[in-house]
Protein backbone atom coordinates (compact mmCIF):
# COMPACT_ATOMS: atom_id res chain seq x y z
CA UNK A 1 0.00 0.00 0.00
CA UNK A 2 1.17 3.34 -0.76
CA UNK A 3 2.29 5.51 2.58
CA UNK A 4 1.96 9.00 2.27
CA UNK A 5 2.79 12.05 4.44
CA UNK A 6 0.77 13.08 7.52
CA UNK A 7 0.99 16.55 6.35
CA UNK A 8 -0.94 15.95 3.04
CA UNK A 9 -4.24 14.01 5.13
CA UNK A 10 -5.29 18.39 5.61
CA UNK A 11 -6.08 17.79 1.75
CA UNK A 12 -8.16 14.66 1.83
CA UNK A 13 -11.99 13.97 1.86
CA UNK A 14 -11.74 11.38 4.88
CA UNK A 15 -14.58 9.67 5.79
CA UNK A 16 -16.50 10.43 8.94
CA UNK A 17 -17.18 7.80 11.53
CA UNK A 18 -20.77 7.44 9.67
CA UNK A 19 -19.51 7.09 6.50
CA UNK A 20 -16.59 4.87 7.42
CA UNK A 21 -19.15 2.41 9.11
CA UNK A 22 -21.22 2.30 5.67
CA UNK A 23 -17.96 1.99 3.63
CA UNK A 24 -17.42 -1.27 5.48
CA UNK A 25 -20.70 -2.85 5.63
CA UNK A 26 -20.45 -2.37 1.57
CA UNK A 27 -17.29 -3.54 1.24
CA UNK A 28 -18.15 -6.65 3.87
CA UNK A 29 -15.00 -5.53 6.02
CA UNK A 30 -14.51 -6.38 9.90
CA UNK A 31 -14.28 -3.21 12.08
CA UNK A 32 -10.34 -4.46 12.64
CA UNK A 33 -9.15 -3.66 9.54
CA UNK A 34 -7.35 -0.39 8.76
CA UNK A 35 -8.21 0.62 12.39
CA UNK A 36 -4.76 -0.29 13.55
CA UNK A 37 -3.28 2.70 16.03
CA UNK A 38 -0.49 3.54 18.82
CA UNK A 39 -0.96 2.07 21.50
CA UNK A 40 0.56 5.17 23.54
CA UNK A 41 -1.39 8.19 21.48
CA UNK A 42 -3.76 6.44 19.82
CA UNK A 43 -3.05 8.01 16.54
CA UNK A 44 -4.49 5.93 13.67
CA UNK A 45 -2.17 4.35 10.87
CA UNK A 46 -4.93 4.73 8.41
CA UNK A 47 -7.32 7.31 6.90
CA UNK A 48 -10.12 6.63 4.82
CA UNK A 49 -10.35 8.45 1.54
CA UNK A 50 -13.58 9.94 0.02
CA UNK A 51 -13.29 9.11 -3.87
CA UNK A 52 -13.03 12.80 -5.46
CA UNK A 53 -16.30 14.03 -6.82
CA UNK A 54 -14.69 13.57 -10.10
CA UNK A 55 -11.99 11.47 -12.07
CA UNK A 56 -10.41 10.98 -15.56
CA UNK A 57 -11.15 8.23 -17.46
CA UNK A 58 -8.88 7.38 -20.33
CA UNK A 59 -10.62 6.05 -23.38
CA UNK A 60 -9.14 3.87 -26.42
CA UNK A 61 -10.40 3.99 -29.55
CA UNK A 62 -9.14 1.70 -32.33
CA UNK A 63 -10.86 -0.14 -35.98
CA UNK A 64 -12.85 -3.64 -36.08
CA UNK A 65 -14.31 -5.40 -38.36
CA UNK A 66 -17.71 -5.43 -37.89
CA UNK A 67 -19.55 -8.63 -37.38
CA UNK A 68 -22.61 -8.05 -39.60
CA UNK A 69 -21.23 -5.56 -42.46
CA UNK A 70 -18.14 -6.55 -42.51
CA UNK A 71 -16.85 -3.16 -42.68
CA UNK A 72 -14.24 -1.21 -41.18
CA UNK A 73 -16.08 0.54 -37.77
CA UNK A 74 -14.20 2.31 -35.00
CA UNK A 75 -15.16 1.00 -31.19
CA UNK A 76 -13.97 2.56 -27.36
CA UNK A 77 -12.77 0.59 -24.65
CA UNK A 78 -11.46 2.41 -21.36
CA UNK A 79 -8.41 1.98 -20.16
CA UNK A 80 -8.92 0.10 -17.17
CA UNK A 81 -5.86 1.46 -15.28
CA UNK A 82 -6.00 5.09 -15.95
CA UNK A 83 -7.14 6.80 -13.15
CA UNK A 84 -5.13 7.39 -10.44
CA UNK A 85 -7.82 6.76 -7.00
CA UNK A 86 -9.72 4.00 -8.68
CA UNK A 87 -7.64 0.62 -7.65
CA UNK A 88 -10.43 -1.75 -9.59
CA UNK A 89 -10.01 -2.27 -13.61
CA UNK A 90 -12.31 0.51 -15.28
CA UNK A 91 -14.81 -0.80 -17.51
CA UNK A 92 -16.96 1.70 -20.20
CA UNK A 93 -20.04 0.29 -17.55
CA UNK A 94 -18.26 1.09 -14.26
CA UNK A 95 -19.98 4.13 -12.68
CA UNK A 96 -23.28 5.30 -13.53
CA UNK A 97 -22.20 9.01 -15.67
CA UNK A 98 -19.62 6.95 -17.67
CA UNK A 99 -21.32 5.97 -20.43
CA UNK A 100 -23.02 8.48 -21.28
CA UNK A 101 -19.98 10.88 -21.00
CA UNK A 102 -18.16 8.41 -23.21
CA UNK A 103 -21.30 8.88 -26.00
CA UNK A 104 -20.64 12.84 -25.43
CA UNK A 105 -17.41 12.02 -27.12
CA UNK A 106 -18.32 9.26 -29.09
CA UNK A 107 -21.76 8.78 -30.50
CA UNK A 108 -21.02 5.33 -31.85
CA UNK A 109 -21.18 4.42 -27.94
CA UNK A 110 -24.90 4.69 -27.57
CA UNK A 111 -27.49 2.39 -25.58
CA UNK A 112 -29.32 -0.30 -26.74
CA UNK A 113 -30.91 -3.76 -26.11
CA UNK A 114 -27.99 -6.56 -25.61
CA UNK A 115 -29.39 -10.09 -26.27
CA UNK A 116 -26.70 -12.06 -24.36
CA UNK A 117 -27.27 -9.79 -21.10
CA UNK A 118 -31.09 -9.18 -21.70
CA UNK A 119 -30.64 -5.49 -20.91
CA UNK A 120 -30.57 -2.19 -22.05
CA UNK A 121 -27.31 -0.82 -21.82
CA UNK A 122 -24.51 1.61 -23.53
CA UNK A 123 -22.33 -0.09 -26.17
CA UNK A 124 -19.96 -0.13 -29.16
CA UNK A 125 -22.55 0.05 -32.61
CA UNK A 126 -20.86 0.00 -36.46
CA UNK A 127 -21.22 3.67 -38.12
CA UNK A 128 -22.11 1.69 -40.84
CA UNK A 129 -25.09 -0.67 -40.17
CA UNK A 130 -25.92 0.21 -36.41
CA UNK A 131 -25.15 -3.39 -35.71
CA UNK A 132 -24.24 -3.38 -31.92
CA UNK A 133 -20.61 -4.75 -31.57
CA UNK A 134 -20.08 -7.24 -28.68
CA UNK A 135 -18.92 -6.06 -25.28
CA UNK A 136 -16.90 -9.29 -25.07
CA UNK A 137 -14.69 -9.47 -28.43
CA UNK A 138 -14.29 -5.89 -27.97
CA UNK A 139 -12.69 -6.33 -24.48
CA UNK A 140 -10.85 -9.24 -26.05
CA UNK A 141 -9.51 -6.73 -28.77
CA UNK A 142 -8.71 -3.93 -25.87
CA UNK A 143 -6.16 -6.77 -24.00
CA UNK A 144 -4.46 -7.58 -26.91
CA UNK A 145 -4.21 -3.77 -27.76
CA UNK A 146 -3.16 -2.85 -24.01
CA UNK A 147 0.35 -4.80 -24.94
CA UNK A 148 0.56 -2.81 -27.91
CA UNK A 149 -0.82 0.89 -27.18
CA UNK A 150 0.65 2.31 -29.89
CA UNK A 151 -1.63 0.55 -32.56
CA UNK A 152 -4.52 2.60 -30.49
CA UNK A 153 -5.93 5.16 -33.13
CA UNK A 154 -7.35 7.57 -30.24
CA UNK A 155 -7.13 8.35 -26.90
CA UNK A 156 -8.96 10.55 -24.82
CA UNK A 157 -9.09 12.09 -21.21
CA UNK A 158 -12.78 11.92 -20.35
CA UNK A 159 -13.79 13.68 -16.54
CA UNK A 160 -17.07 11.90 -15.41
CA UNK A 161 -18.70 12.73 -11.82
CA UNK A 162 -19.05 10.23 -9.66
CA UNK A 163 -22.23 9.27 -7.11
CA UNK A 164 -22.57 9.96 -3.76
CA UNK A 165 -22.78 6.09 -3.55
CA UNK A 166 -19.95 5.27 -5.70
CA UNK A 167 -17.77 7.91 -3.84
CA UNK A 168 -18.23 6.18 -0.48
CA UNK A 169 -17.62 2.49 -2.25
CA UNK A 170 -14.02 3.59 -3.79
CA UNK A 171 -13.02 4.98 -0.69
CA UNK A 172 -9.15 4.21 -0.29
CA UNK A 173 -7.16 3.47 3.14
CA UNK A 174 -3.92 5.26 2.96
CA UNK A 175 -1.29 4.83 4.94
CA UNK A 176 0.23 7.71 7.18
CA UNK A 177 2.96 6.28 8.74
CA UNK A 178 4.70 2.48 9.67
CA UNK A 179 3.95 0.79 13.11
CA UNK A 180 7.21 -0.16 15.16
CA UNK A 181 6.48 -3.24 17.06
CA UNK A 182 8.96 -2.83 20.31
CA UNK A 183 10.16 -6.38 21.69
CA UNK A 184 9.94 -4.95 25.27
CA UNK A 185 7.67 -3.19 27.47
CA UNK A 186 3.75 -2.44 27.26
CA UNK A 187 3.73 -0.86 24.41
CA UNK A 188 3.20 -2.82 21.11
CA UNK A 189 2.43 -0.44 17.95
CA UNK A 190 4.20 2.70 18.06
CA UNK A 191 3.84 5.35 15.73
CA UNK A 192 7.38 7.04 14.44
CA UNK A 193 6.93 9.88 16.98
CA UNK A 194 6.03 7.51 19.76
CA UNK A 195 8.72 5.24 19.13
CA UNK A 196 11.00 7.61 19.20
CA UNK A 197 10.18 8.43 22.67
CA UNK A 198 10.74 5.03 23.44
CA UNK A 199 14.08 4.46 22.46
CA UNK A 200 14.62 7.24 25.07
CA UNK A 201 12.99 6.14 27.44
CA UNK A 202 10.74 8.56 28.07
CA UNK A 203 7.62 6.44 27.87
Amino acid sequence: MEMVSITDVDTWNCLSREEEQRWREIRNMESWEYSESCSNCNKRQHQIVKAPQHIEVEVWCWTISCYACKKTTPVIWTNGESSRFIRESIRPNTFENLPCAIEQEYPLFKKGFKKTKNVEEHGNTCVHCGAYQGDWFVWHEYLEIAYEPESVSESKIILVALTEYEQLYYANPKQLFRMHHPRKGAYRDLCPDCYDLYKKKKI
